[in-house]
């Protein structure tokens, strides 16, 4: 029987403790499609290609020996440490020309980034972790009346669901508020955003995997990538782009859920609504909120869709009011929480 050999990424550091933790931080960040394996000599990095190939390998200045240069590995990577610019080593930097340079003092997240980037331009589309998949959900919330609280309920949604498997979260709403809330769960939130998804996914190259591997931000075990910068990139994205980027998450990741938050100003919104295998309509308990369902279910049925569709959900979520101060504990323990726990407990 053929077996997939999982690709294998080396990184090849003489300050151990440096190679042991970022080979402990790739270990646990889910979703690297790599065996990782961490070496502080040469002698044992030569030893390890001799029995097994190597399809990234990153090696730090102060490693990279006549020995190692002459590896044959997939792609070369150097961990600059910025010794190539001191005056009389002028000749080991010509050497490393065609070496693609990581600064090695930055956030591993941030080198994870650069290196899935420069392997994506290389690699085949084959996805290495999609194989095997037998079910995808693209499950999408919008909120016919502008719901405050619908930033919390994806967030405490999207935790819910990465119990089981793995889910990556897109906001499309184009003041979706998610950069200011990650920001108050302390996360960074720098990086490329969804317009740069999109960018990629119209070149059609395949590599969508290994990119959006390179893009990804975390809350918790919910990945996501960041919303656009501003209203008019949405804006400029067709509805047949989104429905090609679903398609192409679905058939080249290995996440088993896509939460998409649609937002106003989408090109065929109806149409692309259409495509959930489940949508959430949040709204509030006042009437305007229900004037507001009450029109969307007409532009609905405009578009073709009966008022009540099986698939779409409307929903009442807490009220901003019963958010905790603490955020965390608000979409992973709180009221809204429970609020989804509930919610899909019924539909199990």
């Amino acid at each position: 029987m053929h077996v997939c050999r999982r690709a294998v990424l080396a990184v090849c550091d003489v300050e151990e403790a440096y190679a042991r933790n970022f080979m402990e931080y790739l270990n646990e960040r889910k979703g690297i499609p790599f065996e990782i394996h961490a070496f502080t000599s040469a002698d044992t990095l030569c030893a390890f290609v001799a029995e097994r190939p190597i399809d990234i390998l990153l090696v730090s200045e102060r490693a990279m020996t006549e020995q190692v240069r002459q590896l044959s590995v997939g792609k070369r990577m150097m961990l600059s440490e910025g010794l190539s610019e001191i005056p009389g080593r002028e000749e080991e930097a010509q050497k490393e020309e065609d070496c693609a340079k990581i600064f090695k003092y930055q956030p591993s997240s941030q080198i994870i980034r650069e290196v899935m980037d420069c392997y994506a331009a290389e690699q085949s589309a084959l996805n290495p972790a999609a194989g095997g998949k037998k079910e995808f959900r693209l499950a999408g919330v919008y909120s016919p009346s502008g719901c405050p609280g619908k930033i919390l309920f994806d967030l405490a949604l999207g935790g819910y669901l990465a119990r089981s498997g793995r889910v990556l979260y897109l906001n499309l709403d184009p003041l979706s508020g998610l950069e200011e809330a990650a920001e108050s769960l302390g996360v960074g939130v720098s990086g490329r955003t969804v317009s740069d998804l999109v960018y990629f996914s119209r070149r059609k190259n395949g590599h969508l995997f290994y990119f959006l591997e390179g893009m990804i931000q975390t809350l918790g075990n919910l990945d996501y990538i960041l919303p656009a910068s501003f209203p008019e990139d949405l804006r400029d994205i067709s509805a047949e782009e989104w429905k090609t980027l679903f398609c192409s998450i679905r058939d080249h990741t290995d996440y088993s859920v896509l939460l998409a938050d649609f937002g106003d100003g989408l090109e065929s919104l109806p149409d692309l609504l259409r495509e959930c295998s489940e949508l959430y309509l949040p709204v509030g308990p006042d009437r305007v909120s229900g004037f507001c369902l009450a029109h969307f279910r007409k532009l609905m049925k405009r578009a073709g869709m009966r008022e009540d569709e099986p698939w779409m959900h409307v929903i009442v979520p807490p009220s901003w009011e019963d958010a905790q101060e603490d955020l965390v504990f608000t979409v992973t323990q709180g009221a809204y929480y429970r609020f989804v726990r509930e919610m899909e407990r019924e539909a199990e």
